[in-house]
Protein backbone atom coordinates (compact mmCIF):
# COMPACT_ATOMS: atom_id res chain seq x y z
CA UNK A 1 0.00 0.00 0.00
CA UNK A 2 1.46 3.34 -1.02
CA UNK A 3 1.74 6.18 1.46
CA UNK A 4 -0.67 8.31 -0.57
CA UNK A 5 -3.30 5.58 -0.58
CA UNK A 6 -2.92 5.13 3.17
CA UNK A 7 -3.37 8.88 3.73
CA UNK A 8 -6.42 8.91 1.45
CA UNK A 9 -8.03 6.06 3.37
CA UNK A 10 -7.25 7.73 6.68
CA UNK A 11 -8.95 10.96 5.68
CA UNK A 12 -11.87 9.08 4.15
CA UNK A 13 -12.34 7.13 7.37
CA UNK A 14 -11.93 9.96 9.90
CA UNK A 15 -12.89 13.07 7.98
CA UNK A 16 -15.79 11.75 5.93
CA UNK A 17 -18.45 14.41 6.31
CA UNK A 18 -21.42 12.23 5.46
CA UNK A 19 -24.08 13.43 7.91
CA UNK A 20 -25.18 11.15 10.75
CA UNK A 21 -28.61 11.91 12.15
CA UNK A 22 -28.18 12.60 15.85
CA UNK A 23 -29.81 14.91 18.37
CA UNK A 24 -28.63 16.03 21.79
CA UNK A 25 -31.45 15.28 24.20
CA UNK A 26 -29.48 12.64 26.13
CA UNK A 27 -26.29 14.67 25.85
CA UNK A 28 -27.96 17.79 27.18
CA UNK A 29 -29.52 15.88 30.08
CA UNK A 30 -26.15 14.42 31.06
CA UNK A 31 -24.42 17.79 30.76
CA UNK A 32 -26.99 19.60 32.93
CA UNK A 33 -26.97 16.92 35.59
CA UNK A 34 -23.19 16.92 35.78
CA UNK A 35 -23.24 20.71 35.95
CA UNK A 36 -25.59 20.33 38.91
CA UNK A 37 -22.97 18.11 40.55
CA UNK A 38 -20.30 20.79 40.02
CA UNK A 39 -22.55 23.50 41.43
CA UNK A 40 -23.24 21.29 44.44
CA UNK A 41 -19.54 20.73 45.06
CA UNK A 42 -18.83 24.44 44.74
CA UNK A 43 -21.55 25.43 47.24
CA UNK A 44 -20.63 22.60 49.63
CA UNK A 45 -16.95 23.54 49.63
CA UNK A 46 -17.64 27.25 50.01
CA UNK A 47 -20.22 26.72 52.74
CA UNK A 48 -17.61 25.20 55.04
CA UNK A 49 -15.38 28.30 54.71
CA UNK A 50 -17.59 31.28 53.95
CA UNK A 51 -17.98 32.55 57.53
CA UNK A 52 -14.26 32.46 58.24
CA UNK A 53 -13.40 34.09 54.91
CA UNK A 54 -15.96 36.89 54.55
CA UNK A 55 -18.28 36.58 57.52
CA UNK A 56 -18.89 39.33 60.05
CA UNK A 57 -15.79 38.26 62.02
CA UNK A 58 -14.02 36.73 59.04
CA UNK A 59 -10.80 37.71 57.34
CA UNK A 60 -12.51 40.19 55.01
CA UNK A 61 -15.97 41.15 56.25
CA UNK A 62 -18.38 41.28 53.31
CA UNK A 63 -20.88 43.16 55.44
CA UNK A 64 -18.41 45.94 56.25
CA UNK A 65 -17.33 46.06 52.61
CA UNK A 66 -20.89 46.54 51.39
CA UNK A 67 -21.51 49.15 54.07
CA UNK A 68 -18.49 51.10 52.86
CA UNK A 69 -19.72 50.96 49.27
CA UNK A 70 -23.19 52.12 50.33
CA UNK A 71 -21.69 55.28 51.85
CA UNK A 72 -20.01 56.17 48.55
CA UNK A 73 -22.58 55.11 45.94
CA UNK A 74 -26.34 55.41 45.52
CA UNK A 75 -28.57 53.09 43.50
CA UNK A 76 -25.82 52.40 40.95
CA UNK A 77 -24.11 50.18 43.54
CA UNK A 78 -26.64 47.44 42.75
CA UNK A 79 -25.46 47.48 39.14
CA UNK A 80 -21.74 47.65 39.80
CA UNK A 81 -21.84 45.09 42.60
CA UNK A 82 -24.70 42.67 41.81
CA UNK A 83 -25.42 40.53 44.86
CA UNK A 84 -28.35 39.40 46.97
CA UNK A 85 -26.25 40.29 49.99
CA UNK A 86 -27.51 43.86 49.66
CA UNK A 87 -30.70 42.55 51.28
CA UNK A 88 -28.84 40.97 54.19
CA UNK A 89 -25.23 39.92 54.74
CA UNK A 90 -25.12 38.20 58.11
CA UNK A 91 -23.25 34.95 58.68
CA UNK A 92 -26.56 33.09 58.65
CA UNK A 93 -27.43 34.59 55.26
CA UNK A 94 -24.08 33.65 53.72
CA UNK A 95 -24.36 30.09 54.97
CA UNK A 96 -28.03 29.97 53.96
CA UNK A 97 -27.14 30.91 50.39
CA UNK A 98 -24.65 28.03 50.27
CA UNK A 99 -27.24 25.61 51.65
CA UNK A 100 -29.83 26.89 49.16
CA UNK A 101 -27.31 26.42 46.34
CA UNK A 102 -26.67 22.86 47.48
CA UNK A 103 -30.39 22.05 47.55
CA UNK A 104 -31.03 23.60 44.12
CA UNK A 105 -28.05 21.69 42.74
CA UNK A 106 -29.55 18.42 43.94
CA UNK A 107 -32.86 19.28 42.26
CA UNK A 108 -30.99 20.09 39.04
CA UNK A 109 -29.32 16.68 39.15
CA UNK A 110 -32.78 15.11 39.43
CA UNK A 111 -33.90 17.14 36.40
CA UNK A 112 -36.63 19.30 37.91
CA UNK A 113 -37.22 22.70 36.23
CA UNK A 114 -33.64 22.92 34.90
CA UNK A 115 -33.88 26.34 33.28
CA UNK A 116 -35.37 27.99 36.37
CA UNK A 117 -32.92 26.26 38.71
CA UNK A 118 -29.92 27.19 36.55
CA UNK A 119 -30.96 30.85 36.65
CA UNK A 120 -31.33 30.70 40.43
CA UNK A 121 -27.97 28.94 40.87
CA UNK A 122 -26.24 31.50 38.69
CA UNK A 123 -27.71 34.38 40.74
CA UNK A 124 -26.69 32.74 44.02
CA UNK A 125 -23.12 32.03 42.92
CA UNK A 126 -22.71 35.49 41.37
CA UNK A 127 -23.92 36.99 44.65
CA UNK A 128 -21.26 35.11 46.62
CA UNK A 129 -18.49 35.81 44.11
CA UNK A 130 -19.28 39.54 44.24
CA UNK A 131 -18.76 39.71 48.01
CA UNK A 132 -16.05 37.04 48.14
CA UNK A 133 -13.19 39.47 47.63
CA UNK A 134 -9.85 37.80 46.86
CA UNK A 135 -11.15 34.39 47.93
CA UNK A 136 -13.61 33.98 45.05
CA UNK A 137 -11.58 35.65 42.33
CA UNK A 138 -10.20 32.52 40.67
CA UNK A 139 -10.65 31.47 37.08
CA UNK A 140 -12.73 28.42 37.99
CA UNK A 141 -15.25 30.72 39.68
CA UNK A 142 -15.45 32.74 36.47
CA UNK A 143 -15.69 29.53 34.43
CA UNK A 144 -18.56 28.21 36.57
CA UNK A 145 -20.46 31.49 36.18
CA UNK A 146 -19.95 31.52 32.42
CA UNK A 147 -20.89 27.86 32.05
CA UNK A 148 -23.95 28.38 34.24
CA UNK A 149 -25.09 31.36 32.19
CA UNK A 150 -24.72 29.55 28.86
CA UNK A 151 -26.45 26.49 30.29
CA UNK A 152 -29.60 28.56 30.87
CA UNK A 153 -29.91 28.97 27.09
CA UNK A 154 -29.33 25.24 26.61
CA UNK A 155 -31.75 23.96 29.27
CA UNK A 156 -35.30 22.91 28.37
CA UNK A 157 -38.25 24.92 29.63
CA UNK A 158 -39.95 22.07 31.47
CA UNK A 159 -40.75 21.34 35.10
CA UNK A 160 -40.65 17.55 35.33
CA UNK A 161 -37.73 15.38 34.22
CA UNK A 162 -38.02 13.13 31.20
CA UNK A 163 -36.69 12.96 27.65
CA UNK A 164 -39.97 12.22 25.81
CA UNK A 165 -41.48 15.60 26.65
CA UNK A 166 -38.32 17.62 25.95
CA UNK A 167 -37.73 19.72 22.84
CA UNK A 168 -34.56 19.40 20.79
CA UNK A 169 -31.89 21.80 22.10
CA UNK A 170 -30.88 24.71 19.96
CA UNK A 171 -27.74 24.12 17.87
CA UNK A 172 -26.74 27.69 18.76
CA UNK A 173 -26.80 26.88 22.49
CA UNK A 174 -24.80 23.70 21.89
CA UNK A 175 -22.14 25.62 20.02
CA UNK A 176 -21.94 28.27 22.73
CA UNK A 177 -20.88 25.55 25.18
CA UNK A 178 -18.39 24.09 22.72
CA UNK A 179 -16.90 27.49 21.94
CA UNK A 180 -16.47 28.15 25.66
CA UNK A 181 -14.40 24.96 25.86
CA UNK A 182 -12.41 26.11 22.82
CA UNK A 183 -11.85 29.54 24.38
CA UNK A 184 -10.72 28.05 27.69
CA UNK A 185 -8.25 25.59 26.19
CA UNK A 186 -6.92 27.66 23.29
CA UNK A 187 -6.35 30.80 25.37
CA UNK A 188 -4.62 28.75 28.04
CA UNK A 189 -2.09 27.65 25.46
CA UNK A 190 -1.88 30.91 23.53
CA UNK A 191 -1.23 33.10 26.57
CA UNK A 192 1.67 30.86 27.55
CA UNK A 193 3.29 31.44 24.15
CA UNK A 194 2.62 35.19 24.10
CA UNK A 195 3.61 35.86 27.73
CA UNK A 196 7.32 35.97 26.94
CA UNK A 197 8.04 33.43 29.68
CA UNK A 198 11.24 31.63 28.71
CA UNK A 199 10.32 28.45 30.60
CA UNK A 200 7.43 27.83 28.21
CA UNK A 201 9.42 28.75 25.12
CA UNK A 202 12.34 26.55 26.18
CA UNK A 203 10.00 23.72 27.20
CA UNK A 204 11.35 23.69 30.77
CA UNK A 205 8.20 24.85 32.57
CA UNK A 206 7.41 21.41 33.98
CA UNK A 207 10.83 21.30 35.61
CA UNK A 208 9.32 23.80 38.06
CA UNK A 209 5.55 23.42 37.81
CA UNK A 210 4.97 20.32 39.90
CA UNK A 211 6.73 21.72 42.97
CA UNK A 212 5.78 25.41 42.63
CA UNK A 213 2.06 25.12 41.82
CA UNK A 214 -0.23 26.31 44.63
CA UNK A 215 -1.24 22.94 46.10
CA UNK A 216 0.68 19.99 44.66
CA UNK A 217 -0.34 16.40 45.29
CA UNK A 218 1.70 13.33 46.22
CA UNK A 219 1.69 12.37 42.54
CA UNK A 220 3.28 15.74 41.76
CA UNK A 221 6.34 14.78 43.83
CA UNK A 222 6.80 11.64 41.72
CA UNK A 223 6.20 13.56 38.48
CA UNK A 224 8.85 16.06 39.56
CA UNK A 225 11.42 13.24 39.65
CA UNK A 226 10.94 12.34 35.97
CA UNK A 227 13.86 13.06 33.59
CA UNK A 228 14.19 16.34 31.71
CA UNK A 229 13.48 14.79 28.30
CA UNK A 230 10.13 13.52 29.60
CA UNK A 231 9.24 16.95 31.03
CA UNK A 232 10.02 18.68 27.73
CA UNK A 233 8.01 16.11 25.78
CA UNK A 234 5.12 16.66 28.17
CA UNK A 235 5.17 20.41 27.49
CA UNK A 236 4.99 19.76 23.74
CA UNK A 237 2.06 17.39 24.24
CA UNK A 238 0.36 19.96 26.46
CA UNK A 239 0.63 22.64 23.77
CA UNK A 240 -0.83 20.23 21.20
CA UNK A 241 -3.75 19.43 23.49
CA UNK A 242 -4.45 23.07 24.33
CA UNK A 243 -3.85 24.64 20.92
CA UNK A 244 -4.77 21.95 18.39
CA UNK A 245 -7.02 19.27 19.87
CA UNK A 246 -9.95 21.60 20.72
CA UNK A 247 -10.44 22.32 17.02
CA UNK A 248 -11.50 18.68 16.58
CA UNK A 249 -14.96 19.90 17.57
CA UNK A 250 -15.28 21.30 14.04
CA UNK A 251 -14.59 17.88 12.53
CA UNK A 252 -16.72 14.81 12.17
CA UNK A 253 -18.21 12.84 15.02
CA UNK A 254 -15.22 10.53 15.26
CA UNK A 255 -12.78 13.41 15.43
CA UNK A 256 -14.91 15.00 18.15
CA UNK A 257 -14.87 11.78 20.13
CA UNK A 258 -11.09 11.48 19.84
CA UNK A 259 -10.62 15.14 20.78
CA UNK A 260 -12.93 14.72 23.74
CA UNK A 261 -11.05 11.63 24.95
CA UNK A 262 -7.73 13.49 24.80
CA UNK A 263 -9.12 16.48 26.66
CA UNK A 264 -10.64 14.25 29.35
CA UNK A 265 -7.34 12.39 29.78
CA UNK A 266 -5.52 15.72 30.06
CA UNK A 267 -7.88 16.92 32.79
CA UNK A 268 -7.43 13.64 34.65
CA UNK A 269 -3.65 14.08 34.65
CA UNK A 270 -3.99 17.67 35.85
CA UNK A 271 -6.29 16.55 38.68
CA UNK A 272 -3.83 13.81 39.62
CA UNK A 273 -0.87 16.18 40.02
CA UNK A 274 -2.54 19.36 41.31
CA UNK A 275 -5.38 20.36 43.61
CA UNK A 276 -7.62 22.72 41.64
CA UNK A 277 -10.93 21.95 43.32
CA UNK A 278 -13.79 21.50 40.88
CA UNK A 279 -12.00 23.11 37.94
CA UNK A 280 -10.93 19.89 36.22
CA UNK A 281 -14.35 18.32 36.70
CA UNK A 282 -16.05 21.42 35.28
CA UNK A 283 -13.79 21.35 32.23
CA UNK A 284 -14.61 17.66 31.78
CA UNK A 285 -18.32 18.50 31.96
CA UNK A 286 -17.85 20.99 29.11
CA UNK A 287 -16.30 18.17 27.09
CA UNK A 288 -19.56 16.20 27.36
CA UNK A 289 -21.12 18.48 24.73
CA UNK A 290 -18.68 17.03 22.19
CA UNK A 291 -20.67 13.78 22.41
CA UNK A 292 -24.13 13.22 20.91
CA UNK A 293 -27.10 10.93 21.33
CA UNK A 294 -25.85 8.54 18.65
CA UNK A 295 -23.10 7.54 21.09
CA UNK A 296 -24.80 7.99 24.45
CA UNK A 297 -28.09 6.24 23.65
CA UNK A 298 -26.22 2.93 23.90
CA UNK A 299 -25.89 3.60 27.62
CA UNK A 300 -29.55 4.56 28.16
CA UNK A 301 -32.31 1.94 28.73
CA UNK A 302 -34.71 1.69 25.80
CA UNK A 303 -37.69 2.95 27.82
CA UNK A 304 -35.79 6.16 28.65
CA UNK A 305 -34.61 6.91 25.13
CA UNK A 306 -36.09 9.96 23.36
CA UNK A 307 -38.86 9.35 20.82
CA UNK A 308 -38.14 9.06 17.12
CA UNK A 309 -39.98 12.33 16.43
CA UNK A 310 -38.72 15.27 18.44
CA UNK A 311 -40.19 18.75 18.42
CA UNK A 312 -37.83 21.64 17.66
CA UNK A 313 -37.59 24.72 19.83
CA UNK A 314 -40.24 27.39 19.41
CA UNK A 315 -39.49 30.32 17.15
CA UNK A 316 -39.50 32.96 19.95
CA UNK A 317 -36.95 30.97 21.90
CA UNK A 318 -34.76 30.53 18.82
CA UNK A 319 -34.76 34.30 18.33
CA UNK A 320 -33.88 34.97 21.98
CA UNK A 321 -31.09 32.36 21.90
CA UNK A 322 -29.65 33.85 18.71
CA UNK A 323 -29.64 37.36 20.18
CA UNK A 324 -28.02 36.07 23.39
CA UNK A 325 -25.37 34.23 21.36
CA UNK A 326 -24.57 37.38 19.38
CA UNK A 327 -23.91 39.31 22.59
CA UNK A 328 -21.77 36.51 24.07
CA UNK A 329 -19.67 36.14 20.93
CA UNK A 330 -19.17 39.89 20.51
CA UNK A 331 -18.12 40.44 24.12
CA UNK A 332 -15.90 37.34 24.12
CA UNK A 333 -14.14 38.51 20.97
CA UNK A 334 -13.44 41.93 22.45
CA UNK A 335 -12.21 40.43 25.71
CA UNK A 336 -9.87 38.04 23.90
CA UNK A 337 -8.42 40.88 21.84
CA UNK A 338 -7.98 42.94 24.98
CA UNK A 339 -6.35 40.03 26.78
CA UNK A 340 -3.84 39.47 24.00
CA UNK A 341 -3.22 43.22 23.74
CA UNK A 342 -3.24 44.58 27.33
CA UNK A 343 -2.74 48.14 26.14
CA UNK A 344 -6.15 48.07 24.48
CA UNK A 345 -9.21 49.70 26.03
CA UNK A 346 -12.54 47.92 26.00
CA UNK A 347 -15.73 49.85 25.27
CA UNK A 348 -17.72 51.02 28.29
CA UNK A 349 -20.61 48.69 27.47
CA UNK A 350 -18.32 45.67 27.49
CA UNK A 351 -16.84 46.72 30.83
CA UNK A 352 -20.35 46.91 32.25
CA UNK A 353 -21.16 43.40 31.01
CA UNK A 354 -17.94 42.22 32.68
CA UNK A 355 -19.46 43.17 36.03
CA UNK A 356 -21.57 40.03 35.77
CA UNK A 357 -18.30 38.04 35.66
CA UNK A 358 -19.92 35.62 33.23
CA UNK A 359 -18.15 36.31 29.92
CA UNK A 360 -14.45 35.97 30.56
CA UNK A 361 -11.00 35.55 29.15
CA UNK A 362 -8.78 32.75 30.38
CA UNK A 363 -5.07 32.11 30.63
CA UNK A 364 -4.12 29.34 33.02
CA UNK A 365 -0.50 29.44 34.26
CA UNK A 366 0.44 32.22 31.85
CA UNK A 367 3.87 32.50 33.46
CA UNK A 368 5.69 29.87 35.45
CA UNK A 369 6.82 30.31 39.04
CA UNK A 370 10.39 29.06 39.34
CA UNK A 371 10.68 29.32 43.14
CA UNK A 372 8.21 28.24 45.79
CA UNK A 373 7.85 30.70 48.66
CA UNK A 374 5.81 29.78 51.72
CA UNK A 375 4.61 31.98 54.57
CA UNK A 376 4.78 30.51 58.05
CA UNK A 377 2.74 32.22 60.77
CA UNK A 378 4.05 31.80 64.29
CA UNK A 379 2.91 32.92 67.71
CA UNK A 380 4.63 33.32 71.06
CA UNK A 381 3.78 34.28 74.63
CA UNK A 382 7.32 35.02 75.79
CA UNK A 383 9.07 36.17 72.60
CA UNK A 384 11.39 33.16 72.90
CA UNK A 385 9.42 30.05 72.04
CA UNK A 386 7.57 30.32 68.74
CA UNK A 387 4.85 27.90 67.66
CA UNK A 388 3.71 27.59 64.05
CA UNK A 389 0.06 27.52 62.97
CA UNK A 390 -0.61 24.57 60.66
CA UNK A 391 -2.70 25.10 57.53
CA UNK A 392 -4.85 22.32 56.19
CA UNK A 393 -3.23 21.71 52.82
CA UNK A 394 -0.39 24.08 51.99
CA UNK A 395 3.19 22.92 52.65
CA UNK A 396 4.47 23.41 56.18
CA UNK A 397 5.80 20.35 57.99
CA UNK A 398 8.59 18.91 55.85
CA UNK A 399 7.54 15.35 56.69
CA UNK A 400 3.88 15.79 55.70
CA UNK A 401 3.12 14.46 52.24
CA UNK A 402 1.34 16.71 49.75
CA UNK A 403 -2.26 15.53 50.01
CA UNK A 404 -5.39 15.51 47.86
CA UNK A 405 -8.19 17.97 48.51
CA UNK A 406 -10.43 15.96 46.15
CA UNK A 407 -13.04 18.46 44.90
CA UNK A 408 -12.76 20.75 47.92
CA UNK A 409 -11.24 24.17 47.25
CA UNK A 410 -9.31 25.42 50.35
CA UNK A 411 -9.39 29.06 49.38
CA UNK A 412 -7.26 30.40 52.24
CA UNK A 413 -4.44 27.96 51.42
CA UNK A 414 -4.54 29.12 47.79
CA UNK A 415 -4.43 32.77 48.77
CA UNK A 416 -1.43 32.14 51.02
CA UNK A 417 0.42 30.96 47.91
CA UNK A 418 -0.43 34.20 46.10
CA UNK A 419 0.55 36.34 49.09
CA UNK A 420 4.02 34.77 49.22
CA UNK A 421 4.70 35.95 45.66
CA UNK A 422 4.50 39.65 46.57
CA UNK A 423 5.09 41.95 49.48
CA UNK A 424 3.12 42.01 52.69
CA UNK A 425 1.65 45.42 51.90
CA UNK A 426 0.04 44.08 48.71
CA UNK A 427 -2.10 41.58 50.62
CA UNK A 428 -4.29 43.57 53.04
CA UNK A 429 -6.41 40.48 53.64
CA UNK A 430 -3.32 38.82 55.16
CA UNK A 431 -2.97 41.70 57.59
CA UNK A 432 -6.63 41.28 58.52
CA UNK A 433 -6.16 37.54 59.00
CA UNK A 434 -3.24 38.00 61.38
CA UNK A 435 -5.23 40.52 63.40
CA UNK A 436 -8.12 38.03 63.64
CA UNK A 437 -5.70 35.28 64.69
CA UNK A 438 -4.08 37.27 67.49
CA UNK A 439 -7.57 38.28 68.59
CA UNK A 440 -8.47 34.58 68.73
CA UNK A 441 -11.43 34.74 66.35
CA UNK A 442 -12.78 31.16 66.17
CA UNK A 443 -14.26 31.69 62.69
CA UNK A 444 -10.79 32.31 61.24
CA UNK A 445 -8.97 29.74 63.36
CA UNK A 446 -11.44 27.12 62.09
CA UNK A 447 -9.91 27.54 58.62
CA UNK A 448 -6.61 26.15 59.93
CA UNK A 449 -5.70 22.55 60.60
CA UNK A 450 -4.14 23.20 64.01
CA UNK A 451 -4.06 26.09 66.46
CA UNK A 452 -1.01 25.56 68.72
CA UNK A 453 -2.54 27.86 71.35
CA UNK A 454 -5.88 26.02 71.57
CA UNK A 455 -7.98 29.15 71.11
CA UNK A 456 -6.09 31.28 73.67
CA UNK A 457 -4.36 33.84 71.41
CA UNK A 458 -0.64 34.50 71.90
CA UNK A 459 0.88 37.85 72.83
CA UNK A 460 3.05 38.03 69.72
CA UNK A 461 2.41 36.99 66.13
CA UNK A 462 4.77 37.05 63.16
CA UNK A 463 4.96 35.82 59.56
CA UNK A 464 8.18 34.47 58.10
CA UNK A 465 9.12 33.62 54.52
CA UNK A 466 10.86 30.44 53.40
CA UNK A 467 11.75 28.75 50.13
CA UNK A 468 10.45 25.22 49.70
CA UNK A 469 11.63 22.57 47.24
CA UNK A 470 10.71 18.97 46.66
CA UNK A 471 13.32 16.56 47.95
CA UNK A 472 14.89 14.08 45.55
CA UNK A 473 14.33 10.35 45.77
CA UNK A 474 17.50 9.50 47.82
CA UNK A 475 16.73 12.23 50.36
CA UNK A 476 13.13 11.12 50.60
CA UNK A 477 14.20 7.54 51.21
CA UNK A 478 16.80 8.50 53.81
CA UNK A 479 14.86 11.12 55.80
CA UNK A 480 11.21 10.61 54.94
CA UNK A 481 10.93 14.32 54.07
CA UNK A 482 8.90 15.43 51.07
CA UNK A 483 10.17 19.01 51.25
CA UNK A 484 13.36 20.87 52.03
CA UNK A 485 13.30 24.41 53.32
CA UNK A 486 15.50 27.51 53.28
CA UNK A 487 14.62 30.29 55.73
CA UNK A 488 14.62 33.81 54.28
CA UNK A 489 13.45 36.00 57.17
CA UNK A 490 10.48 38.10 58.35
CA UNK A 491 7.66 38.63 55.87
CA UNK A 492 5.44 41.00 57.85
CA UNK A 493 5.57 43.38 60.79
CA UNK A 494 5.34 41.57 64.10
CA UNK A 495 2.07 42.01 65.95
CA UNK A 496 1.80 42.48 69.70
CA UNK A 497 -1.41 42.21 71.70
CA UNK A 498 -1.58 44.80 74.49
CA UNK A 499 -4.72 44.15 76.51
CA UNK A 500 -7.46 44.53 73.91
CA UNK A 501 -5.37 46.31 71.26
CA UNK A 502 -3.10 45.00 68.55
CA UNK A 503 -0.11 46.99 67.38
CA UNK A 504 2.68 46.34 64.88
CA UNK A 505 6.43 46.14 65.48
CA UNK A 506 8.23 46.53 62.16
CA UNK A 507 11.43 44.56 61.55
CA UNK A 508 13.29 44.38 58.26
CA UNK A 509 10.94 42.68 55.77
CA UNK A 510 12.01 40.22 53.08
CA UNK A 511 10.18 39.28 49.92
CA UNK A 512 10.62 36.71 47.20
CA UNK A 513 13.03 37.92 44.50
CA UNK A 514 11.26 39.23 41.40
CA UNK A 515 11.47 36.02 39.36
CA UNK A 516 8.66 33.95 37.92
CA UNK A 517 5.02 34.74 38.54
CA UNK A 518 3.76 37.87 40.23
CA UNK A 519 0.68 37.96 42.43
CA UNK A 520 -1.21 39.69 39.62
CA UNK A 521 -0.76 36.86 37.15
CA UNK A 522 -3.83 34.67 36.63
CA UNK A 523 -3.86 30.99 37.44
Amino acid sequence: MTLWRWISQFFHHWLDRAPVRSDYLITRGLFLRLLGVVYGIAFWSLGSQIVGLVGENGIVSAKQWLTGIATQMDAERYFYFPTLCWIDCTDATLQGMCVAGLVLSALLVVGIAPQILLAALWVLYLSLVTVGGPFLNFQWDALLLETGLLAIALAPMQFLPGLPRARVPSPVAIWLIRLLLLKLMFLSGLTKLTSGDETWRQLTALDFHYSTQPLPTTAAWYAHQLPAWFQKSSVVIMFIIELVVPFAMFGTRRLRYIGCALLLAFQALLALTGNCGFFNLLTAVLCVMLFDDALLRRCVPRRLRPPAVRAPETRPRRVVTAAFAAVVLAVSSLMILNQLSPAGQMPRTVRHIMLLRSINGYGLFRTMTTQRAEITIEGSDDFKTWKAYAFQYKPGDLQRSPGFTTMHMPRLDWQMWFAALGRYERSPWLQNMMIRMIEGRPQVLALLEHDPFAGAPPLFLRARLSLYEFTDAPTRQATGAWWQRQELGPFSPMMKRDREQVREVKPAIVALPATGRTSRDPI
